[in-house]
């Protein structure tokens, strides 16, 4: 039940990228507009910029907590340290308060919500997520501490040494810009050297574009849009011209009858500029379609295993 349940958010941005609620590269405004119009759940977002959210907390009912990367310490011994230091924020975060719900659940900014996510599909005491992927997962608080020592052996492990994590990128089969990851740690190793620690979700629960076609659409709750490139013909700032996953919230029509529960008329123009309502919301389709997924498959580019919205749209 959402009420035994806490959703966190982890974001940053860059200096150059729009306020967040206008921000289509890490779409965190939209995420929780799709989430808001279908559940009451609570709502935190770990911030780690210096942003202003200004009304949409209000708007949307959930709350700012602005922090600090627990790994900022070593930023300068690995690349992507804020990103390993998410599962580490969250544990801080809940060891050190009671104000959170029993169910943890933690949301990537490029996470959708078709429906309520609530029943929860998996037994919480166990760490319960997609297998290959960690834009989504929760657990019980109070259970699976193993989960969470092995985890932060094996990150500061890899934090102070090379070959350890030369060791965990022999077991992916993709490359990562950063040099150790939470996904590279939780994903590609420990679900494999420790499944017992883990609950996996049915596709249903979490779905991307590579799982959504084995995906019960009836049941389908939300779709995460990893490995699904977004780019702007129209883009506002030229960080969102090859990532701009936001519009997918103008695109796909479920994700925009839901915002459009929660937001108005004006709240949209402030997210989105007139042009890229005008370009975008006429070609838009329904995501729980056969067909359409079909089509969107289609757009697979065999050098990098990316699929590529905008190849559909011009199709059509």
């Amino acid at each position: 039940m959402s009420n035994n349940t806490t959703v966190f958010y982890h974001w940053w941005d860059e200096p150059l990228d729009a306020q967040p609620h206008a921000n289509l590269r890490i779409p965190i405004i939209l995420s929780i507009a799709t989430l808001r119009a279908v559940s009451d759940v609570e709502i935190y977002v770990l911030d780690l910029s210096d942003r202003d959210w200004g009304e949409w907390c209000r708007k949307l009912n959930f709350s700012v907590i602005k922090t600090q990367a627990s790994l900022k310490k070593y930023k300068d011994k690995v690349a992507g340290w804020r990103l390993l230091s998410r599962f580490f924020d969250i544990k801080q975060l809940i060891d050190h308060s009671v104000d959170y719900k029993k169910n943890i659940m933690y949301v990537d900014s490029d996470v959708f919500f078709f429906r309520d996510p609530f029943p929860l599909m998996c037994y919480t005491k166990k760490m319960c997520i997609e297998q290959w992927n960690t834009g989504f997962f929760y657990f019980d608080r109070f259970y699976n501490q193993k989960f969470w020592d092995i985890y932060a052996t094996y990150a500061m492990a890899a934090v102070y040494s090379e070959d350890i994590r030369q060791m965990f990128k022999k077991h992916m089969y993709y490359d990562i810009w950063q040099d150790v990851s939470d996904e590279m740690i939780v994903n590609y190793y420990m679900a494999v050297k420790h499944p017992e620690l883990f609950n996996f979700l049915p596709y249903e629960e979490h779905a991307t574009i590579l799982t959504i076609a084995k995906a019960d659409l009836d049941k389908l709750k939300m779709f995460h849009s990893n490995s699904l490139m977004v780019s702007s013909a129209i883009c506002k700032i030229e960080g969102e011209r090859e990532h701009c996953r936001g519009l997918l919230c103008l695109v796909i029509e479920e994700f925009y009858n839901n915002i459009r529960q929660v937001l108005s008329d004006e709240d949209l123009q402030k997210i989105y500029t007139a042009k890229e309502i005008n370009y975008y919301l006429p070609q838009s389709f329904s995501l729980l379609n056969k067909k359409n997924i079909a089509r969107l498959l289609a757009t697979r580019d065999d050098d990098n295993g990316l699929y590529h919205l905008s190849k559909m749209i011009e199709k059509r």
